[in-house]
């Protein structure tokens, strides 16, 4: 009977703790979610409280009669790819290097990278908006790098988002692989170096298998950060020039408020959040099945 009684009160106080966050959850997640699946729906302009009901018809004209969105996929398909690879490549190699340096410096270093990211993506294309209209041109009219107008050509216009995004996050990545590397039993170095594993062969062979489960978490943060950019191209290129930067975000914002079609908007929205879903859906999938063979 006691034993009855201890697992009821066990029960009801885990209810009493996990509720406020389903709630809030529900509140700040699912209901904005279930709206914005509803929304997709209708041909709400997102200001009138009267809109009829549409079917799917938003997402027949979405796969079949818009070019411009099967364009914004495509760059920022192209985009997503670009960020991933070289923002893990790069947070990766800073991470390894950072494991040879000793703790104090190693702890001021890696505070430095991570500090853009607490900087609000605003004030970071503020930034590197300056950086780039204003002190790369003075740098190249004093003959210290080539002549390169960055946001009139296409290619280096993705370039500067690029760059600026990187800049921004790189250090978040990086404090993921440090702690990657740390977790890792140092036994294993050391019986590397019993039997004459070079730095390189170290690396390749035992911190770069075992820190497979943080790779997998980063790449999917990197995949579902990239699609979800907005600020760094709406404050610094408009999508242009011409539609070489219209990343889906930007394409969603601008049908919703430029064009007041938010339920077509909308739509736009889900197809970004079930590409979002996949891509979680993988990696979980992933990270069981690294388990089951650990």
């Amino acid at each position: 009977m006691k034993e009855k009684k201890k697992r009821q009160v066990h029960t009801a106080s885990f209810w009493m703790f996990i509720l406020p966050a389903l709630f809030l959850y529900a509140l700040f997640m699912l209901v904005p979610l279930l709206g914005t699946v509803l929304y997709s729906l209708t041909n709400w302009d997102g200001i009138s409280v009267i809109y009829e009901f549409v079917g799917i018809k938003n997402y027949i004209r979405l796969f079949t009669n818009d070019s411009a969105f099967r364009s914004s996929m495509a760059v920022s398909f192209r985009f997503v790819a670009l960020y991933t690879i070289l923002v893990n490549s790069i947070a990766l190699a800073l991470a390894v290097l950072l494991d040879r340096v000793n703790k104090k410096l190693k702890s001021f270093i890696r505070s430095v990278i991570f500090m853009p990211n607490v900087i609000s993506l605003i004030m970071v294309s503020f930034i590197w908006q300056f950086m780039f209209t204003k002190v790369y041109s003075e740098l190249a009219g004093d003959g210290f790098f080539p002549d390169i107008t960055w946001f009139s050509n296409s290619a280096t216009a993705m370039v500067t988002i690029l760059i600026t995004l990187i800049w921004q996050s790189v250090g978040y990545f990086m404090v993921i692989y440090v702690a990657g590397i740390e977790s890792i039993d140092r036994t294993y170095y050391e019986a590397a170096l019993i039997d004459g594993a070079g730095y390189w062969q170290r690396t390749f062979k035992i911190t770069f298998p075992l820190m497979l489960p943080s790779i997998i978490v980063n790449i999917f943060l990197s995949i579902s950060g990239a699609f979800k950019t907005f600020e760094i191209p709406y404050l610094m290129t408009r999508g242009g020039p011409g539609d070489s930067t219209n990343l889906i975000a930007y394409i969603i914002y601008k049908e919703a408020y430029l064009s007041n079609h938010a339920g077509y908007a909308s739509a736009k929205a889900v197809v970004l959040c079930v590409i979002v879903m996949c891509i979680a859906i993988f990696q979980i999938r992933a990270m069981k099945r690294k388990e089951v063979e650990a």
